[in-house]
C-alpha cells in the first residue's frame, strides 16, 4: 500500500492498494461481503478535485497514476477503470481538496434524490450534500 500526501499532488491524499483478488480486499472488514450487494449505490464512479491549477493537479495526478490527463470542455479528466478523476477550478471558496464524487444509483435516480431531500441532504440547487461534499447521483 502507498500512500501520496496531499501536498505532493494536489486536492486530496492517494491511496494506491491491491488484493491478490477483490474478494481478498480486507480493508472492507470481515463482512463486508455480506453488505457489498443489493443496497441503491452500485459504485462510486468519479471524483472531482477542485484547486486554483486543476491542469497542474490533473497532470501530478496522471504521472502518479500512469495515466495521461487530458482537457475537456468542462475541465481536466484523468480516466479510470470504471470511472474518472475531474479536476475544475474551486468554485466553492472551500480551497483545494474534494469538490464532489458521483455515485452509481442501481435504482431510480429521483427516488434516491428524494430520500436525500427528506433528510434535509439537497440543497438550493437541487444537489446533494454530504459534509460540504456534493454526491452526484448517475444512473448504474
Amino acid at each position: 500500500m502507498s500512500h501520496v500526501h496531499p501536498k505532493d499532488i494536489g486536492g486530496a491524499i492517494l491511496s494506491v492498494d491491491s488484493m491478490p483478488t477483490w474478494g481478498d480486499w480486507r480493508w472492507g472488514g470481515p463482512a463486508w461481503r455480506d453488505h457489498a450487494e443489493g443496497g441503491l449505490a452500485a459504485a462510486i464512479v468519479a471524483a472531482e478535485l477542485q484547486g486554483p491549477e486543476p491542469a497542474r493537479m490533473a497532470q501530478r495526478w496522471g504521472e502518479v497514476l500512469g495515466r495521461e490527463a487530458h482537457e475537456t470542455d468542462e475541465g481536466w479528466r484523468v480516466p479510470l477503470e470504471g470511472g474518472e478523476l475531474r479536476f475544475v477550478l474551486d468554485h466553492d471558496g472551500r480551497g483545494e481538496g474534494l469538490a464532489a464524487f458521483d455515485v452509481a444509483v442501481r435504482d431510480d435516480v429521483e427516488g434516491v434524490r428524494g430520500k436525500a431531500d427528506s433528510l434535509g441532504l439537497v440543497d438550493e440547487a437541487g444537489e446533494v450534500v454530504l459534509c460540504g461534499t456534493r454526491v452526484r447521483l448517475v444512473p448504474a
